[in-house]
């Protein structure tokens, strides 16, 4: 169904000077603010063009930073950050491997989402795990309960 089709309305991308129909402009996907201000193939564009910017120092400053805001938010130091990053899972007891955490399958700071507090380090599969349970203890108890009973 095309937006013409239901009364949707065209919007004007700045950026080609084209009126094109508003579902051509995509959502902006954090948030609920409505369209995007470009066209999503100007936008495409443009995010090739921003990208082929990023040289290698500059991503890793980046990554620098993203760290330590990360350590900030759950009230550690950077160092104490990265210490917990290297450490091994509190559940499962696995540790990576350097080349598994420079994938991106590094380790995960656990943290309160009332306090926001950090309580240990936690492999993806564990992490996911507590989060799929809410982090209540009484159902990760039940799910334990459970899987002894049919042994």
């Amino acid at each position: 169904m095309k937006p013409s089709d239901v009364g949707l309305p065209n919007k004007l991308c700045p950026y080609c000077d084209t009126v094109k129909p508003i579902e051509q402009f995509g959502a902006f996907r954090k948030h609920c603010w409505g369209p995007r201000p470009r066209c999503l193939k100007c936008h495409a564009a443009h995010m090739r063009e921003y990208k082929q910017g990023f040289s290698p120092e500059k991503k890793r400053e980046y990554r620098e930073k993203e760290t330590a805001r990360r350590a900030g938010l759950r009230g550690l130091t950077l160092e104490q950050y990265r210490k917990m990053q290297r450490s091994p899972c509190q559940i499962c007891g696995r540790l990576l491997s350097k080349a598994q955490t420079v994938k991106g399958h590094g380790m995960h700071v656990d943290h309160c989402h009332k306090s926001g507090k950090a309580r240990g380090t936690l492999c993806t599969l564990c992490n996911k795990g507590i989060g799929v349970f809410k982090d209540n203890p009484i159902l990760l108890r039940a799910a334990a309960r459970y899987l002894e009973k049919y042994k």
